[in-house]
């Protein structure tokens, strides 16, 4: 291999790696191959040409279990943050390549995944560089000789004939993604191709790529009745769908299923007391509730949806989301904290996301608390009012009091385009506290009977 000084390129290429670094642009190395030790030996040559202080290495190996399922969004959380070069050491495709052969159906939905995947990473400005080590068996013997035996590393290759891997190359050399393939002939020279590709394709940023023409859905929020109140024995209903959600967690704990609820709403609208009668029914050993705020130093870093990837329900769990995923079509519109061209795209990303956690088997419910302008001032003064309630009363609340007609038009827009029908919104008119908790509690109930039995 080349010694230190005597190829310019290797010091062009940590010139590239500084400058992104102080533009804040994320990288990242996806590097496949027939022979996983001769992945690791390429990947390791690679290191030691940059500075390894800017670099996030990752290897996965193929999960076929059922949590596997959840595959791409552990990739997601594993993204580098801005300024960072991730490198994963087999990646989305080994895993695709993992089960291929058991789940053939899954081949499908699987390529579709990686594509929209990828191109969520390329539009919030990664640059994505997938190399293909292809090589025979003595190619990789000549390259893992010396020193593989030293890498301890197992898995992460490429388990399908080439006809197969041909076919899903071609379905995913895109644009914003492209493949390069080097053969396997030396060492020297496969670093040598990778240092060339490096070169050419770290020193284009890649473009957002068009939003595609929205569909638009009903707006089932105009629709909301606010004068309906619930009737009967409030106590009792409510005792009995405690019970009921009860013995419901119990089969979805036994289950490969798991169960994603969203609450979004207007302030006051009454979220923070449904979610805790949710949760009174509720084991804590099966449920996280995850109150969403304004993001962290280290979440600004990534993109938007990194800060949910770990947080989403193994199978048989809950998670309780108090905002969600879709404050970046609400308060970062109306605010200002994304672009206009990030918010145009972000419904298509919700999508996508959702769509992940459906092919995961998750049960997807998704809550808008509805309440009339004229009930939430009344609530306001109420909690000023209150010793016990006024800490739950902000300057934002006031603010964005104040902004009521734009956020209408903002939630109205983005239920248009996220009332999806495989995962819809639920609208839960508010104005009556005890209405809103009954409705909420019996969807849920009704939802995981319908799923579970």
């Amino acid at each position: 291999m080349a010694a230190d000084g005597e190829d310019k390129r290797f010091e062009e290429l940590r010139w590239i790696q500084h400058s992104l670094f102080d533009k804040g642009i994320p990288v990242l190395l996806l590097v496949e191959g027939y022979r996983c030790s001769t992945v690791g030996r390429m990947i390791s040559d690679v290191i030691n040409l940059l500075e390894p202080r800017g670099i996030e290495y990752r290897h996965f190996d193929p999960d076929i279990s059922g949590q596997g399922r959840l595959m791409p969004l552990k990739f997601l959380k594993a993204s580098p943050a801005k300024g960072r070069l991730g490198i994963f050491d087999g990646g989305w495709y080994s895993q695709l390549f993992g089960v291929i052969d058991e789940h053939p159906d899954r081949m499908r939905k699987g390529i579709d995944n990686i594509i929209n995947l990828e191109r969520f990473l390329t539009d919030n400005g990664t640059i994505l560089v997938k190399i293909l080590l292809d090589s025979d068996d003595a190619d990789a013997d000549e390259i893992e000789r010396d020193d593989c035996g030293k890498i301890g590393l197992s898995g992460g290759s490429i388990r399908c004939g080439h006809e197969v891997l041909s076919d899903i190359i071609n379905k995913t050399d895109r644009v914003n993604a492209p493949w390069d393939v080097i053969t396997v002939k030396g060492r020297d020279k496969v670093l040598s191709d990778i240092t060339d590709i490096l070169l050419k394709r770290l020193t284009v940023v890649p473009e957002p790529q068009p939003v595609a023409v929205s569909t638009e859905y009903p707006n089932i929020r105009r629709d909301a009745d606010l004068s309906v109140k619930f009737n009967g024995d409030y106590s009792a209903a409510l005792s009995d769908l405690s019970k009921e959600l009860a013995r419901l967690q119990c089969k979805l704990a036994g289950s490969e299923r798991s169960l994603v609820l969203v609450f979004e709403g207007w302030d006051a609208a009454g979220k923070g007391s449904v979610i805790k009668r949710v949760s009174h029914a509720l084991n804590p050993r099966g449920y996280r509730a995850v109150p969403v705020g304004v993001p962290t130093k280290e979440e600004l870093s990534h993109n938007h949806l990194w800060r949910f990837c770990d947080k989403i329900p193994k199978d048989g769990m809950i998670t309780i989301f108090d905002r969600s995923w879709y404050g970046r079509m609400l308060v970062e519109g109306v605010e200002g904290f994304c672009s206009k061209e990030e918010y145009e795209r972000s419904h298509t990303e919700m999508e996508l996301f959702e769509r992940i956690l459906l092919r995961s088997g998750a049960i997807v419910l998704k809550f808008w608390m509805e309440i009339s302008k004229k009930e939430q001032i009344k609530r306001f003064k109420d909690r000023r009012k209150d010793p016990m309630k006024n800490w739950k009363l902000t300057d934002d609340d006031w603010r964005n009091r104040s902004k009521w007609d734009i956020y209408e038009r903002y939630v109205d827009r983005m239920i248009t385009l996220t009332n999806i029908p495989h995962a819809p919104w639920i609208i839960v008119e508010s104005n009556s506290k005890k209405y809103s908790r009954i409705k909420v509690m019996e969807t849920i109930v009704e939802a995981l009977r319908k799923e579970l039995e």
